[in-house]
């Protein structure tokens, strides 16, 4: 318990000064939030419960495309939906990528909604705005040329994100856009379909 105690009063520290936190000082839900998210699937390594994924999934495929926001499965999320059918039980959020032209209409309109379904957002940065429910949390990345895409270079990221060369996935009864192929075989290795334990650099096992 004190291991576990230290790592959460860390975790405070960390975000106490991060440069990208939630313009409101005073508003403590989301650092809270977030807390309780890297405790539950970080320290306790507790799976993702499937009805929260599949709630928060439902929300972005309604709202975002409510917007006019095109968007797509990135990361684990896109490895799971893709493999699986499913947001994979050990993963520790749920990844999206928008367009960066798409980032005025997610900030003005689409936030709001999502807040209004008690979302609540923790961390804007220049590439990245996360939010977090149900002690989940949604990355939702926005590509840009130049920029640094997570695994890889925007510029090299990008071509493999173009409407031409995303695929359709079926997961919770609603269709995604997803990765191709040389997506998943660029992050996570020819072997992508065999779940491994240490399945990507400072990931835990699947």
């Amino acid at each position: 318990m004190l291991a576990l105690g230290l790592q959460v009063l860390l975790v405070m520290a960390v975000q106490a000064h991060n440069p990208y936190q939630v313009a409101n000082k005073l508003d403590l839900r989301p650092t809270i939030m977030r807390i309780l998210s890297h405790v539950r699937y970080m320290l306790l390594q507790l799976p993702i419960r499937q009805e929260v994924a599949a709630a928060h999934l439902r929300d972005l495929h309604h709202i975002l495309g409510q917007c006019g926001i095109h968007f797509w499965l990135i990361e684990g999320t896109a490895l799971g939906a893709v493999r699986e059918g499913r947001v994979i039980p050990t993963d520790t959020d749920i990844d999206i990528g928008i367009r960066s032209e798409d980032r005025p209409t997610l900030e003005r309109r689409a936030l709001p909604l999502l807040q209004r379904r008690g979302f609540v957002v923790w961390k804007r940065a220049p590439h990245l705005i996360s939010i977090v429910k149900s002690h989940l949390c949604v990355d939702m990345m926005c590509a840009r040329p130049g920029g640094h895409c997570i695994d890889m270079p925007c510029d090299q990221y990008l071509p493999l994100v173009r409407p031409d060369q995303l695929q359709r996935v079926r997961m919770y009864g609603l269709e995604f856009w997803a990765p191709p192929i040389a997506y998943l075989e660029r992050v996570y290795g020819q072997d992508w379909r065999t779940p491994r334990h240490q399945w990507k650099p400072t990931y835990r096992s699947e």
